[in-house]
C-alpha cells in the first residue's frame, strides 16, 4: 500500500512527495522504480500484443507479422524492464553531468532518486505524451528539491539534455531518410 500511496503522491502532490521522500534510502527508491517500471513494461508488452493482433490481418498480404503469443508478451515485458533500468542510469548520469555544469556538487544518489520517483507518470501514462511531459516536470521538481538548487538551474539541467536528445534524433532520422531515399 505504501508504494501506491507514494505513486499517488508523485502524481497529485509532487512537491510534498519529493519532500517526504528526500531522505529515503536508495534501495527503497530503486524498489519503487522497479515496481513502476514493471507496470510500464507490462502495459507496453500488452499494447504491442494488441496492436500486433489488430494489424496482422490487415497487413498479412504485405508483411509476415507473427501473432503475439505469451512468449512474445513475456519477452517484450523483460525487454522493456531492462530498457527502463538501463535508461534510468544513463539519463541520471546525463542529468548529473549537467548538475555539475551548473556548479552543484551533491551526490549522484540524489539525482538517481529524483529520476526514479519522477518516472511515476512515465510508467503509468508513458504511452501518451502527457506522461513524458509530467515526468520531465517532476524531474525538475525533484532535482530542485534533492540538490537544493534554483528553479532556473533545475530547468536547465533537465531541458538542455532533452533538447540535445531531440536534435540528435532529428539528425539521425534525417541521415537515415536521406540514405534510404538515395537507394
Amino acid at each position: 500500500m505504501e508504494i501506491l500511496e507514494k505513486a499517488k503522491g508523485f502524481l497529485s502532490e509532487p512537491s510534498n512527495a519529493f519532500e517526504s521522500s528526500k531522505y529515503d534510502r536508495i534501495e527503497d527508491a530503486l524498489k519503487f522504480y522497479i515496481i513502476v517500471s514493471a507496470i510500464f513494461s507490462a502495459l507496453m508488452a500488452l499494447m504491442i500484443a494488441l496492436i500486433s493482433s489488430v494489424a496482422r490481418p490487415a497487413l498479412s498480404a504485405y508483411l509476415n507479422i507473427p501473432g503475439a503469443g505469451l512468449a512474445d508478451i513475456l519477452s517484450n515485458f523483460i525487454l522493456f524492464l531492462i530498457m527502463m533500468i538501463v535508461t534510468l542510469f544513463i539519463w541520471s548520469g546525463v542529468l548529473h553531468i549537467f548538475i555539475y555544469i551548473m556548479g552543484e556538487k551533491k551526490e549522484f544518489k540524489a539525482t538517481l532518486k529524483a529520476v526514479m520517483y519522477a518516472s511515476t507518470p512515465l510508467a503509468l501514462f508513458g504511452w501518451i505524451p502527457l506522461g513524458w511531459i509530467w515526468s520531465w516536470v517532476l524531474q525538475i521538481m525533484g532535482i530542485k528539491q534533492y540538490h537544493d538548487i534554483t528553479t532556473g538551474k533545475a530547468i536547465a539541467t533537465v531541458v538542455i539534455p532533452i533538447m540535445i536528445s531531440f536534435l540528435i534524433a532529428i539528425v539521425l532520422i534525417a541521415a537515415i531518410v536521406s540514405f534510404v531515399v538515395s537507394l
